[in-house]
């Protein structure tokens, strides 16, 4: 059995968003003491239009620029931690968070060390996948047998839909092609919600931007994918289906990096072009155009309008907060006001790809200089307070629901890595 060790219980002193001044007596990090709570990022300007991001009707959006300090002169800020749990790589099994519930659920996959062949690229088993609880791991029950004949499968993306777990899985282990099946837990055992060769009955489906990614809108489960038109040209589309099993729809055409919403999903709409991969800088070969809410059932309205900026991520948590990052910046909205928040990042820095995140009331992300560590940002957007998550490393994956946080922290010295479920503070007003 993988020697998976359930640590005590604590508070770790990485993130408390408050209104308070002054030190944190319990915090302290990285052997030294913290510096004082974070207060209110001061915005450079008052709020400006911006002729680049625009409203459906043409108007510039008000844009109010935060300046974001610099990782040496960021503010620790505190998060209480649930649980920990940790793992030798090469001799446990590796412990992946995948989603996280608002109510504090942990969607776990665990990789066995010999159930991959690195030499011919094949997965020789497939992802098992647990809730995290606090007597351990939970197995959700096997997919193997869901489609007869398939191939072993590796968990890709996760999330949680009407309270129920679902998860993507695919044989693909390059980032250009993916084969999915989407699977959900609403009962007793995993029921198959969607494969691909429901929408390409060839086999794998070229990728946009590597695989799709899982999201949650309501009792919904929906993701990005490609569908082959009846000329043979590829494009991009959202597509869904109830958790508790039922009827593939398509949402969205031309929509990509869908996430979940309080209004439904929202998306970055691209032009119709056909779309076979990535150019050769990683951006999407399509341009981008709108960045769109999603209703179920096929209803959209454009939040903002794209003059020749480029979204690298999208992000949401459920709620009405959205975020988006080009390669330097991350800008903050709501679906339904028209307001931006531009958080301008300290020079010399830009945001670590896959970071971004919306835990609730809170937006999270990564940044880096060249060369240098990165350092996990958390901005409470109604407040305007900043700080840094210097206990959780800048290139780790976080996931979270809700003021749920979950993440991978890496030991290099010794070779042990702790999962950590924490939960972040509630602001407690402006100042």
């Amino acid at each position: 059995m993988p020697r998976h060790r359930l640590l005590a219980l604590g508070t770790l002193a990485v993130l408390a968003v408050s209104a308070c001044d002054g030190a944190d007596p319990t915090a302290v990090a990285a052997g030294r003491n913290a510096p004082p709570a974070e207060a209110a990022v001061a915005p450079t300007d008052t709020p400006a239009a911006s002729p680049a991001l625009t409203g459906p009707d043409g108007s510039p959006l008000s844009v109010t620029e935060l300046d974001i300090p610099a990782p040496d002169d960021a503010a620790e800020v505190t998060v209480e931690v649930l649980r920990t749990l940790s793992y030798r790589e090469g001799e446990d099994a590796t412990v992946t968070p995948r989603a996280v519930s608002p109510s504090g659920e942990v969607l776990i996959s665990t990789t066995d060390p010999g159930s991959f062949d690195g030499a011919a690229l094949e997965l020789l088993a497939t992802t098992p996948v647990h809730l995290w609880t606090e007597e351990g791991l939970d197995p959700l029950g096997s997919t193997e047998a869901l489609v007869p004949g398939d191939a072993h499968r590796q968990v890709v993306s996760a999330t949680f839909a009407g309270g129920s777990p679902a998860w993507h899985e695919t044989t693909g282990l390059q980032a250009g092609t993916s084969d999915w099946r989407m699977v959900a837990r609403p009962g007793a055992a995993p029921v198959l919600l969607a494969r691909s060769e429901q929408l390409f009955p060839a086999g794998e489906l070229p990728g946009l931007a590597g695989h799709p990614r899982l999201t949650a809108a309501g009792d919904r489960v929906g993701w990005e994918t490609v569908e082959e038109r009846e000329d043979g040209t590829l494009r991009t589309r959202l597509v869904s289906v109830p958790v508790s099993g039922g009827e593939l729809r398509t949402e969205a055409e031309l929509a990509t990096m869908p996430a979940g919403a309080a209004d439904g999903w929202v998306t970055v709409r691209v032009e119709d072009r056909d779309v076979v991969g990535v150019d050769e800088d990683g951006g999407p070969l399509a341009a981008q155009t709108s960045i769109d809410v999603v209703t179920p059932g096929g209803d959209t309205r454009t939040l903002v309008e794209l003059h020749g900026g480029t979204v690298s991520q999208l992000a949401a948590g459920g709620g009405q907060v959205l975020a988006w990052a080009d390669q330097t910046d991350v800008y903050v909205g709501t679906t339904g006001r028209s307001a931006v928040q531009r958080l301008v990042a300290a020079p010399g820095t830009s945001v670590v790809p896959s970071s971004l995140a919306v835990c609730g009331e809170h937006v999270v992300w990564a940044a880096s200089s060249t060369g240098g560590p990165a350092t996990t940002y958390v901005l409470h957007p109604a407040t305007g307070r900043a700080g840094a998550l210097p206990a959780v490393a800048g290139d780790a994956t976080i996931v979270c629901g809700g003021p749920y946080l979950a993440w991978t922290q890496v030991d290099d010295g010794g070779g042990e890595h702790v999962v950590t479920l924490a939960r972040l503070a509630a602001p407690t007003g402006a100042g």
